[in-house]
């Protein structure tokens, strides 16, 4: 049986090892939405090693030889690319990769997998989002006009020397930086029933309160992300439960830190395989996004 698997760079640019051509590899994996399956496709899934089952979606665990990699545009209504001209692929653009790497997942692109999977392999089936996904109505009201003009800002300012996707209708933005070892910074409106602002960058995650003063928080951190201010470090205490400590230092020496701490014999048969070369690699201090 042959199947598509989607990649998102997010998931690996904490952790993971990604996928070469031959390989055997053991995903967790949700279904996408039938109806945009281009016809004589196959079925087509997303990679997730963030424990999607978490929040209601139907998941399976596959295992499957490698047989093709293509590099595919993730432009969709609503997205804006900014100065990923010669990286981004035109809308539903698709070009096949003999290798892989993170450079690869730049804003504007995605990476899908074909699959060679057993016969009578469980699948999840899909299981479509509300008709008003509550992330499109937050777009819309005050706090979500706010945040669209913060980042069409954020886009002209920074387009120089990161690459761009935005998306007013999740009141989201993704900021790839060209640098080599620089942290990316992602933020968007929270689409659970709490509401907040959520900011990732480089390992950390962090959650703002969903109110105006948070836009200055916002651009704070990204000035400091921007300047490579920003550090991960793994604590090594229990080698079987890894802390996470991720700090990011601003003007003033305010600062944002983030700290988690993940036990590996309750993730799963895949808790190694995707964070054993992220504890490796040690304590990060991420580069500036120019010199």
């Amino acid at each position: 049986m042959i199947i598509d698997v989607k990649l998102d760079g997010w998931q690996f640019h904490c952790c993971g090892v990604l996928p070469t051509l031959g390989e055997e590899v053991h995903w967790c994996v949700f279904a996408c939405d039938p109806e945009l399956v281009p016809s004589g496709e196959p079925a087509q899934f997303y990679e997730d090693h963030h424990e999607m089952e978490d929040v209601g979606f139907p998941t399976s665990r596959i295992s499957g030889r490698v047989l093709e990699i293509y590099r595919e545009s993730v432009l969709r209504g609503g997205d804006e690319a900014l100065g990923v001209v010669g990286n981004a692929l035109s809308a539903g653009g698709r070009e096949q990769l003999q290798s892989l790497s993170l450079d690869d997942f730049v804003a504007g692109r995605r990476v899908l997998v074909r699959l060679e999977i057993p016969d009578g392999s469980e699948l999840p089936p899909y299981q479509a989002e509300p008709d008003e996904p509550v992330w499109r109505i937050r777009s819309r009201d005050e706090l979500g006009e706010m945040l669209n003009e913060l980042t069409g800002r954020l886009a002209e300012e920074y387009l120089e020397i990161a690459a761009v996707v935005r998306n007013p209708e999740q009141s989201s933005i993704q900021m790839t930086p060209r640098a080599s070892g620089a942290a990316e910074f992602r933020m968007s409106r929270s689409s659970g029933d709490e509401d907040g602002i959520e900011v990732s960058a480089g390992d950390g995650f962090f959650r703002l309160v969903p109110e105006p003063q948070s836009l200055l928080e916002i651009e704070a951190m990204l000035v400091a992300v921007a300047a490579g201010n920003i550090s991960s470090r793994v604590l090594l205490e229990d080698s079987r439960a890894p802390i996470f400590r991720i700090e990011i230092t601003g003007h003033s020496h305010q600062t944002w830190l983030c700290e988690f701490q993940l036990k590996l014999d309750e993730l799963g048969h895949d808790a190694d395989r995707y964070l054993r070369p992220r504890i490796e690699a040690g304590d990060i201090v991420y580069a500036p996004w120019s010199g």
